[in-house]
């Protein structure tokens, strides 16, 4: 089962934002990690930044690449234009994210992102279950 919520801000009637989030994960505690670099673009930090600001992952790996305009090439003679018609927003932050990126939990190399999620999944196991 999957519960929608809704956020709107008052003085943007225009502006409205979404995040799916499965009551099965909430109601156990599940959480993960997003391997994040700077590759990581447009609808990927959407993603990123919709499950960091929900608790449902931490994100380890480098700060996204901060493309947060969407839009499409629009063609012009022989040339095509990238025009953007819009733009993704963090409600929390008050701004989007273009040319800034999204911010990892935990700061790597991304090409030691995958061994630093491992290890700290394997550290909340261990506490999980009473280890050291």
């Amino acid at each position: 089962m999957t519960t929608r919520t809704f956020w709107s801000r008052k003085d943007c009637t225009n502006c409205r934002y979404a995040a799916a989030v499965r009551r099965a994960s909430a109601s156990v505690g599940l959480t993960g990690s997003l391997l994040t670099s700077s590759s990581t673009a447009s609808a990927a930090e959407h993603l990123a930044l919709a499950l960091k600001r929900t608790g449902r992952a931490t994100l380890v790996g480098e700060t996204t690449a901060g493309a947060g305009h969407y839009g499409r090439p629009i063609p012009v003679r022989r040339y095509s234009v990238f025009v953007p018609f819009g733009r993704t927003y963090d409600p929390q932050a008050g701004q989007g994210w273009e040319g800034t990126g999204v911010a990892p939990d935990v700061a790597t190399p991304a090409d030691r992102a995958l061994e630093v999620a491992l290890s700290l999944a394997a550290a909340s196991a261990d506490q999980a279950v009473g280890g050291s």
